[in-house]
């Protein structure tokens, strides 16, 4: 029994520790900016640089938005995607948002390469430059299927500025 606790705290306390830190800094270089003279936030997204083989680096935006479960506030991270229709997320975070998918409309969306996912059609609420807003949304059947934020609901109120000085993504509420 001693060596197994001794092999366990050897792999796991070092990796709990590793995923704590990373929590901890995602989303951690988001900022809100306010601009002079005016009460106007931006919220300020930095780009990451993720290489692709066929490409090299490449410049993606990704934004940790606090999304409303039962519980409160949950950090999700969203590409920002300004290809996608609509935003999508994972079913398996319906339960947390005490979603119930069986009262949702099911269909399917069209992927990048006519690749077809089967989903539910319904919405989430998020915090976006403080305050909480209600977005459209479908949750994929496919568990690991990524965290996509789309333009339905995003593009009609946020003005999004890909800043090539700053090597940022910035949002600007024009309901504010």
């Amino acid at each position: 029994m001693k060596i197994i606790f001794k092999i366990l705290s050897l792999f796991v306390l070092p990796l709990t520790i590793i995923l704590l830190i990373y929590l901890y800094f995602q989303g951690k270089n988001q900022k809100i900016l306010m601009v002079k003279g005016t009460n106007q936030k931006i919220l300020s997204i930095p780009y990451e640089n993720i290489a692709f083989r066929e490409f090299g680096s490449v410049y993606t935006a990704n934004i940790v938005l606090p999304v409303a479960i039962q519980t409160g506030l949950k950090n999700l991270t969203f590409m920002i995607d300004t290809g996608a229709v609509v935003t999508a997320i994972p079913a398996k975070e319906s339960r947390e948002m005490g979603i119930k998918l069986s009262s949702l409309p099911r269909g399917a969306v069209e992927g990048y390469g006519g690749q077809t996912t089967f989903t539910y059609q319904g919405t989430f609420t998020a915090k976006i430059i403080d305050e909480l807003v209600t977005l459209p949304c479908v949750f994929s059947e496919i568990d690991d299927y990524n965290y996509i934020l789309g333009r339905k609901g995003v593009f009609e109120r946020y003005t999004i500025t890909f800043n090539s000085q700053t090597k940022a993504v910035e949002l600007t509420d024009n309901q504010q």
